[in-house]
């Protein structure tokens, strides 16, 4: 009996170390994960919980390397954008997204890497329908292009897949290929190395997909699989209740349209 509640204690020792004993890395990417959870969750969450998760994760950026700290602060400063466009704060929207740009310059200036022209090119992916139709012009076609560049340094990047993906199926007509689209996200879900963030972007893009093409109960089976990462996440869920309308986006087509009739 003594020798049991001994090791009781011995393990609940052990547990107590390791909880309480998290390198740096560890402790932002738990935060990070909390902090992105309640981002993509946007319906369920408000303001003051973001902005105290955006604080906490900010403060646990380890500076000692340069580079990285860069590409997170770039990663916190996108995730606020993109809250601030789920709850229609699009000024706002853009100071956070110009922020983790210029967080994102400053790494790929220092060294460049598969994460820093990731950070980037999804950042601008975001900026672009929020800003001028002049800056959409000259910057909407380099979102692929810098994706390109973070495959090259690292091929199973699934993020940077995605991004390149996305313009053969959100893009208007003259790029648009569904069927093309789908068999490349199938890929991506094959191939390529991929976090809870991807995945949800993958399965709510063949959602979306099948979505357009009528085929709504292949839709609401990738929708679902989405659902089960990201349950409360507005573009989920306006799709899983049918109220996706071009209205409720941002419409860039005419735009995009115009840059490649130039």
């Amino acid at each position: 009996m003594k020798l049991q509640k001994f090791r009781l204690i011995i393990l609940l020792c052990f547990i107590l170390f390791s909880v309480t004993n998290l390198t740096a890395q560890e402790k932002f990417d738990e935060s990070y994960v909390e902090f992105r959870t309640a981002v993509y969750n946007s319906t369920k969450s408000t303001i003051n919980e973001i902005l105290s998760l955006y604080s906490k994760t900010v403060s646990l950026i380890d500076k000692n390397n340069l580079i990285e700290s860069y590409i997170k602060n770039s990663q916190c400063d996108y995730l606020m954008g993109m809250y601030h466009i789920d709850i229609l704060e699009n000024d706002k929207a853009i100071q956070y997204f110009e922020k983790s740009l210029d967080w994102a310059k400053k790494a790929i200036e220092i060294e460049p890497t598969a994460q820093g022209y990731l950070a980037y090119a999804e950042t601008l992916a975001q900026i672009c329908p929020l800003k001028p139709t002049s800056y959409l012009l000259a910057n909407a076609l380099k979102v692929p292009s810098i994706a390109k560049k973070a495959i090259k340094l690292d091929n199973k990047l699934g993020a940077a897949r995605y991004l390149v993906c996305c313009v053969i199926v959100y893009a208007p007509k003259p790029l648009k290929n569904l069927n093309k689209g789908e068999k490349r996200f199938k890929e991506i879900l094959k191939n390529d190395r991929l976090d809870e963030e991807d995945l949800f972007n993958v399965y709510k893009s063949l959602g979306y997909i099948y979505y357009q093409q009528k085929d709504y109960l292949e839709a609401d089976k990738w929708f679902d699989k989405a659902a089960k990462i990201y349950p409360h996440n507005k573009f989920l869920l306006s799709m899983q209740n049918r109220e996706y309308t071009k209205e409720s986006f941002i419409d860039v087509e005419p735009v995009i349209d115009s840059i490649l009739t130039e």
